[in-house]
This record gives structure tokens, sequence and C-alpha cells, in this order.
């Protein structure tokens, strides 16, 4: 038993049960309060037993590890985001089946996933419309079937995944690490406030909304936007656009983080400007890709030898000469790559520190 004895065992359970119970009781003695700070923070909910009620808990700015130590349910929407299962939402979506503006959705729905990682949701929506277009990936996800998820993509991509899951990818990576897998994607960013086209260039992104929710086929839309402009908490995320509603000039954004928010309608005007925030990553503003299949889609039932797919490599046996020349994680010397990757990679932890408060 060492140095404290068996003998003295029972005194420091009685002691230890004692203070347990003691702790409590002094605990029940306060109701369940709201904590106020000057800066606001991710807030949760706790539950007083004795009082009944909900507690709204805001932890300290400084606190990293209470921040940590605490656990979210979801966010609630802004009031000028109409959550798609709503009675409004539903009315809406019924609306746009009639109007023949619903039609993205249905495929898209099929393949809607939710991100594995917070900072992930770029190649998740990317899987997600791969496989919306059955594009084959000519490597096998799990038990010999082939599939895109995000792990996936990261092993034909040269960007490293613990990286991508530490900083996630601009939309330029999207579109170069979409084009790898053999989509077709074409990138186009929004104009700033003042630019005196910026009227038209809203209308232009109307018309592909539209365009893109008609149809049942590609191209997709995928949109990037910064989301404390439309109200929400975190920085800058990937999802699908679903459908468009025209009497309330809004569209269906398929939230891939499905652990914060549901799906919901989002006036036109108000995505436009969340596109157009400058991401510090690149200096450029966000924006959005149009996305379709470079050959015909893969019929389903289609079998193959595990030898056809190259030993479960890229998509050609092109591949490591794509690697040589890729846009999403260009090569270094080999003197100075591992050098390279490990500044890349504390830049990734520390932007991961920063962004971690914010992106709950």
């Amino acid at each position: 038993m060492g140095a404290m004895g068996a003998s003295a065992l029972p005194r420091v359970l009685h002691a230890s049960r004692t203070l347990r119970c003691r702790t409590q009781s002094a605990l029940r003695q306060f109701p369940a309060t709201v904590v106020h700070i000057e800066r606001p923070m991710p807030s949760t909910h706790v539950v007083d037993p004795d009082a009944g009620r909900d507690a709204v808990i805001t932890p300290s700015v400084n606190d990293v590890d209470l921040m940590h130590r605490r656990s979210f349910y979801q966010r609630k929407l802004p009031p000028q985001l109409v959550a798609f299962s709503s009675a409004e939402g539903r009315e809406r979506f019924l609306e746009t089946v009639v109007s023949g503006y619903g039609e993205a959705y249905f495929p898209l729905s099929e393949q809607f996933v939710t991100q594995t990682e917070p900072f992930i949701c770029g190649p998740a929506c990317l899987a997600m419309v791969l496989n919306t277009l059955r594009i084959d990936p000519n490597t096998t996800w799990k038990g010999g079937w082939r599939w895109f998820d995000e792990r996936t993509l990261a092993s034909s991509c040269c960007k490293p995944m613990d990286v991508i899951e530490k900083e996630g990818i601009t939309l330029d990576e999207f579109a170069a690490l979409g084009r790898c897998q053999g989509a077709v994607i074409d990138v186009h960013r929004p104009l700033d406030a003042s630019d005196p086209d910026v009227a038209a260039d809203v209308e232009r992104f109307r018309d592909t909304i539209m365009r893109a929710s008609s149809s049942s086929g590609a191209p997709y839309l995928i949109v990037s936007f910064l989301r404390t402009t439309l109200g929400q908490t975190g920085t800058g995320h990937f999802s699908p656009i679903a459908a468009y509603h025209q009497p309330t000039d809004s569209c269906l954004v398929l939230d891939i983080a499905r652990f914060k928010l549901p799906p919901y309608w989002v006036p036109v005007p108000d995505l436009y400007a969340a596109m157009v925030p400058v991401d510090s990553e690149t200096g450029l503003p966000r924006g959005y890709a149009l996305m379709s299949a470079g050959s015909s889609p893969q019929a389903p039932g289609t079998e193959r030898s595990m030898a056809q797919l190259g030993g479960g490599g890229g998509r050609c046996a092109l591949s490591a000469i794509k690697r040589e020349f890729c846009p999403v994680w260009p090569r270094r010397s080999a003197q100075g790559d591992s050098n390279a990757v490990r500044e890349r990679r504390h830049d990734a932890e520390t932007s991961a520190q920063k962004s971690s408060r914010n992106d709950l």
C-alpha cells in the first residue's frame, strides 16, 4: 500500500465522500445565474436541477483551457435565415419544386454529408458533389467500394491531411483538387460593393443559382463564404446550393456542418455579400464554383478487379507527374521541403488555435 498504509485508506475514502457531499450541498444553495462579460464569446447551457431552469455560462475570453472543456450542441440560426424544416422553409421548398428551381436538391440530398473535422468543410463538400456527379475515384474507400470522402481525396492530394485538418483549403485549392479527380470546375469571385458593376454581378450570381437549381444534373453550385457576414459564428465555409425560391429571392444552403446548423434559406444579396470578404490566405475574395463531370457518369454496378485500380493509386499513370506540378501544394526543393512543411504545420496550428474560438 506504500507510505499511506492500509489503515489510512478508509479514512481517506470517508473524507472524500464527506467533501463531495458538502460541495454538492453548497452548490445547491446558489441558483443558476447568467454571467456577462464585455466581449461576447461562445456560450453553453447547463441545467440547475433545483432551480429547474437553464443557465447561460459564458467563458472568459482568455480561458482557452475552459473553452476546450466545454461542449456545444448546434447553433441558433440568425433571424434573416430560414430553417429548411420550419413551416416557412417547407413552404418555400414546395414552391420551388413546382417552379422547377428545386431539381438540384434531389441528387445532392442523396449524398448530403456532415464534415468530420471543424476545418475540413472544403474536402467534405467536394467529396459530396463528386459522388453526386458519379465520378469514379478509381481507388477504394473501404471494403472494396470505390467512393469519395475527405480521406480518399486527401490521399490523392499533395497537401498533407494533417495540414488540411488544421487550416482547411482555399477556393483555388478546392478547384485544383476537384480537377485532379476529373471534375470541370469554373471559379467566380464577387465584386466589391464599391464597384460600379456590382449590381450586374449580383444579377449574374442570381442567374447562376437559378440555372444550377433548375437542373437535376451538372453543373452544381458550391459557395465559399464568410460565416460572420451572415451573422453566424465561425470563419470561412464551403457548402452547396440546392434550390432557389423566386418570391423571396432566397436560395437553399445545404450546410455540411450539420453538427452546427441545419440547411437554411438565405437571401441571395446576403450570400453574395458573404463571399466578398478577402481570404487572408490568398488576399482574394471568396466566391463560388460551378462543378460538372469531365466525362460520362459512372454507371452503378460497375465492378473491376483490384489490379485495374493501379494498386489503389491515382486516377491514371500520370499521378506522379501531377504531384510534381500540383497547384494545391507546390513541390519544394529536397533540402527545404521538410523545413517548409514544418513551418506550414506550425502556422496551421497557430491559425487553428486562433480560429478555434470563432469556429464554434
